[in-house]
C-alpha cells in the first residue's frame, strides 16, 4: 500500500509503534511458552526511545538573527525600489526606439527653405492624460416580495384541558 505524502516524523513514529507492539507480542510468546512449560527464549531488549531533540540558545539566537538579516534585506529593497524615480513610458519608449534606429544615410542637402522651416518648428507641447473615467455603481431595484396569505388561525390543542373550579 503506497503512503503519499508521508513525512519522516510519522515514519519515525509509526516504526516506534511497532516495535512497542513486537515488544509486547514477544512476552506474551514468552509468557505462554513459560506456562506450557518449554524454556522462554530470552525477551529481546527494547529499544531506548529516542530523545527529543533540544535547541540550544545559542542555536535559537543564531536563527533569530539570520531571520533579522533576510526581513531587514527584503525592507532595504522594499525601499530602493520605493525611492528609484518612476520613468515615463513614453519617455523609455522613445529613447529605446531611439536607440535602436539605425543613422539615417547622409542625404542630398535640402532646400534652404524646407530646412529653414524644419528649424523654427516646435514640438507640440505634451497633453496632461485624462483622468480615468470612474465606473458607474450599478443600483439594483429592490427585490419584489412574494404575496403573503393572511395568517392561519392557530389550532387547538389536541389534549381537551379540563375547566378549573370556581372558587
Amino acid at each position: 500500500m503506497p503512503l503519499l505524502n508521508v513525512d519522516a516524523d510519522f515514519l519515525f513514529a509509526a516504526l516506534a509503534g511497532y516495535q512497542l507492539a513486537i515488544g509486547e507480542i514477544n512476552t506474551r510468546i514468552a509468557d505462554l511458552q513459560q506456562r506450557i512449560g518449554g524454556a522462554a527464549p530470552a525477551a529481546p531488549k527494547a529499544a531506548p526511545a529516542a530523545k527529543k531533540r533540544r535547541l540550544s540558545a545559542e542555536g535559537r539566537a543564531r536563527i533569530a538573527a539570520a531571520s533579522r538579516k533576510r526581513w531587514a534585506a527584503v525592507r532595504q529593497a522594499k525601499a530602493e525600489a520605493a525611492a528609484k524615480p518612476a520613468v515615463a513610458k513614453k519617455t523609455m519608449v522613445k529613447a529605446v526606439k531611439a536607440a535602436a534606429k539605425p543613422a539615417p544615410p547622409p542625404s542630398k542637402p535640402a532646400a534652404p527653405a524646407r530646412a529653414a522651416k524644419k528649424a523654427k518648428t516646435v514640438a507640440a507641447p505634451v497633453k496632461a492624460p485624462r483622468p480615468a473615467a470612474r465606473k458607474k455603481a450599478s443600483v439594483k431595484p429592490p427585490a419584489r416580495k412574494a404575496p403573503t396569505a393572511p395568517a392561519a388561525p392557530a389550532p387547538e390543542p389536541a389534549v381537551p384541558v379540563a375547566p378549573q373550579p370556581a372558587e
